[in-house]
């Protein structure tokens, strides 16, 4: 009577012990689900006082809300202003510029990728301008100065191999192709590990 009873058992557990295994094995090569979140680049922002001290003559600097563990961080100069993504512990610092040689006017909002609720990259539209003083000394910003408009996609902390722009007039919905490539390169970070 005990044998039966112990076979079974023995059974059953190595069932449960092959079902728990194909689970895993599924849920680590299923694809993962993307969405996204959003934040807008000027809410929830604080000045950032370097060394203590307010008045000291450095390029100002402001301290954005952003997602998750991310803010974002917009340092001003005489002419530009850069925008960089800075995880809380400030071990990762990713400045969101376009390649090459422009001044950059940002979008109003950043739209942060996510596989799985967890982010992995961030997207943003970026105008960029003649890198010249011009004519008249300060419109830097006008539209015969503007030398095209862009989208660009870079990877958040162990995404870094993430980057790419797309043209906005090259791509027949740009915002969309950004997704794509920043899907792309999470797949193809996927594979590699």
């Amino acid at each position: 009577m005990r044998k039966p009873v112990v076979l079974i058992f023995a059974i059953l557990l190595l069932v449960y012990s092959a079902s728990v295994l194909a689970l895993y094995v599924v849920s680590k090569n299923s694809a993962p689900e993307f969405t996204s979140a959003y934040s807008v680049i000027n809410k929830n922002c604080e000045r950032t006082i370097e060394n203590g001290e307010a008045r000291v003559r450095q390029p100002a600097s402001q301290t954005c809300d952003g997602y998750g563990d991310y803010r974002l961080q917009k340092s001003f100069g005489a002419v530009a202003a850069q925008i960089s993504i800075v995880n809380k512990d400030e071990s990762f610092t990713l400045p969101l510029e376009k390649a090459g040689d422009c001044l950059q006017a940002y979008g109003n909002k950043i739209e942060w990728r996510l596989a799985n609720r967890k982010p992995f990259a961030v997207i943003l539209k970026v105008a960029c301008y003649k890198n010249e003083t011009p004519v008249d000394g300060y419109s830097y910003y006008a539209d015969e100065n503007r030398k095209g408009e862009f989208v660009i996609v870079r990877g958040l902390k162990g995404h870094e191999r993430i980057s790419y722009e797309v043209d906005a007039k090259s791509a027949a919905n740009p915002v969309e192709e950004a997704r794509r490539l920043a899907e792309q390169g999470y797949n193809e970070e996927k594979r590699r590990n």
